[in-house]
Formats: structure tokens, sequence, C-alpha cells
């Protein structure tokens, strides 16, 4: 199950095709190879491209579905 927490680079890993399709319009290309997607969580990811609370709350909806 995705969260705020889990890694950036596994919800990549997790949901592969999934994650690529809803992240990366609002991460930009580069997140999926970032050296920091090894370090940040998905809840800091979102929130450092502009999303707030519930919008960051929709998506991972949609990455567990």
């Amino acid at each position: 199950m995705i969260t705020e927490e889990t890694p950036l680079l596994e919800v990549f890993q997790q949901k592969d095709k999934l994650a690529f399709e809803l992240l990366l319009p609002i991460l930009g290309g580069g997140c999926a190879t970032c050296p920091m997607a090894a370090q940040e969580n998905l809840g800091e990811a979102l929130q450092s491209h502009g999303l707030n609370k519930k919008e960051i709350k929709k998506v991972i909806e949609e990455l567990n579905k």
C-alpha cells in the first residue's frame, strides 16, 4: 500500500506504469531518475511540486486502486 511516507523510488518500483502515468505530469520526467527519489517520500515530492494535502490524498488514492 502506498502512503505519503512511501519513498518515491519505491512508488515507481511498486506501481510502475501507473506511477509514471499519474506522477510524471505532476513531478516531471526527471523525478523517476533523480538521486533524491531514493531519499524523498511521496508526500514530500508532491508537496514540493505544489500539491496541497487534499491533492496529495487524491493522488495516493489513485495509486492504491
